[in-house]
């Protein structure tokens, strides 16, 4: 590749190596220079393969035993299964969301609560008020940008006000998104 210089002389750059796009870079003799193409996609989805049961008035974070994928390991299916952790490299900005049902036992009035933890301190949290009876089910879906650096993690607690523990379904799920830095 040929270039002219801000001086209009002509310099010689050489080929960039497979997936390298050119970019301009004023420090560079010509101006220009090859480099990576962007940030690649990183995150991860979990999931629920089994019930877990939440009793009443009892702050607990969700659990998740599967993943659909996980590109840097933001998660474990072994241990500390409900928190989402930041890789080295990945410091940035987060969409942290979840889509969960809680299923039966309940009754018309329920209050459940969702909230979002930063190494394990509330960062914020959402209540919501519905009407169901017995052997209903009720789903909904939150979504929260959050930052963070290597080594923090973030977590989804939740409880209600139903005088009996409440079953969380095996359809709840969790997603955590890099946006950038």
């Amino acid at each position: 590749f040929i270039s002219a210089t801000a001086a209009d002389t002509p310099a010689r750059l050489a080929v960039g190596t497979n997936g390298q796009i050119l970019t301009a870079d004023s420090t560079a003799a010509t101006g220009l220079k090859w480099a990576a193409a962007g940030a690649a996609f990183a995150g991860c989805v979990a999931y629920k393969t089994t019930t877990q049961t939440i009793s009443t008035d009892t702050l607990t974070a969700i659990t998740f035993d599967s993943e659909l994928f996980d590109t840097d390991g933001f998660h474990s299916t072994s241990s500390n299964t409900s928190r989402f952790t930041i890789p080295t490299g990945k410091d940035g900005k987060y969409n942290f969301g979840i889509n969960f049902t809680d299923i039966g036992n309940g009754q018309a009035g329920s209050v459940v609560f969702l909230s979002v933890y930063k190494n394990g301190s509330l960062i914020t949290s959402y209540q919501t008020l519905y009407n169901k009876g017995t052997n209903n089910y009720a789903a909904w879906s939150n979504s929260y940008v959050v930052t963070g650096v290597a080594g923090d993690y973030f977590e989804f607690f939740t409880k209600n006000n139903v005088q009996q523990a409440q079953p969380y379904a095996d359809n709840t799920a969790a997603s955590f998104y890099y946006l950038g830095a």
